[in-house]
């Protein structure tokens, strides 16, 4: 049994599941906030997804370090989790605020919601980013290779709280994004789309342009895809829509979904994760 076996990710998953699910870990039950929107379905899904990207880089780092090549493994298994799982996260993402935004019919409360994203995702950030400061002082002992505007720069950019990218390099330390392994890069497509709300939620003032627009959307970044200058931007565009697109669906739906039996959905969602795998494990 090689490292790129998928039985070790597949058996950890399952033993954390089967612990996840003892007394020990009851109070975890609870959700964090008494909200009555909230979907634990989605909690479940992203501690899965979590693991999946977690399972991705360590497959990464271990090639990192016996070849000193930093890329996608030589296992389409584990090259396909970290990619899978990121582009639900988006999905859900687009779910979740374009469904706040049809809910409060296109007049959100935006105070509270940019200070919600700001205290979610900027304070452990920053512990990141004083990490990786602490790591390239420690590397260049603490002397200035660059000019101090250089470094400046360097040093805005890394505390931006996710707004723009590790430099790849700071103060002359060559390799300062793989430190956090780049696994920051998605922030700055959370915050352009948690920016972008302030147009868009415009839109959701009615249910039925509020599915229209991210409809085009997605026709929009599909063409962008095959036809743009960078597909990333546009297929990245293309997940945000298709959550969006799921929460104006939802309500019209909800009463045919809910016809159907709990036991019969949740087949259908194991399938639909059991498909792609089986296919990448047959030819890893």
């Amino acid at each position: 049994m090689g490292f790129y076996s998928v039985i070790p990710c597949l058996f950890i998953i399952t033993f954390l599941l089967v612990l996840a699910s003892t007394p020990l870990f009851r109070a975890a039950d609870s959700p964090p906030t008494d909200v009555a929107a909230r979907v634990s379905t989605i909690d479940g899904l992203r501690g899965l997804l979590a693991l999946a990207v977690f399972f991705h880089h360590a497959a990464i780092w271990h090639q990192y370090a016996v070849i000193g090549e930093w890329r996608v493994p030589p296992s389409r298994f584990y090259t396909n989790l970290g990619p899978g799982g990121v582009s639900l996260f988006f999905m859900i993402t687009g779910y979740l605020f374009w469904s706040q935004m049809l809910k409060a019919r296109g007049r959100p409360n935006y105070l509270k919601l940019y200070l919600g994203r700001l205290f979610r995702i900027v304070p452990l950030y920053l512990v990141l980013a004083l990490i990786i400061l602490g790591t390239v002082g420690f590397a260049t002992h603490w002397r200035l290779n660059e000019s101090p505007f250089e470094v400046s720069k360097e040093v805005a950019s890394l505390l931006a709280g996710g707004a723009m990218n590790i430099p790849p390099e700071i103060n002359g330390y060559d390799g300062a994004v793989l430190i956090a392994a780049n696994v920051t890069w998605t922030l700055r497509y959370e915050w352009i789309f948690y920016a972008s709300l302030i147009v868009t939620a415009f839109f959701a003032r009615n249910r039925a342009v509020g599915l229209f627009v991210p409809l085009i959307g997605l026709v929009t970044a599909a063409l962008l895809v095959v036809f743009g200058p960078d597909p990333r931007d546009a297929a990245l565009t293309m997940l945000f829509s298709i959550g969006m697109i799921a929460a104006a669906i939802q309500k019209p739906l909800g009463s045919v979904l809910a016809e159907i039996p709990q036991w019969a959905l949740s087949t259908a969602a194991i399938a639909a994760v059991l498909g792609p795998v089986a296919s990448c494990v047959g030819i890893c």
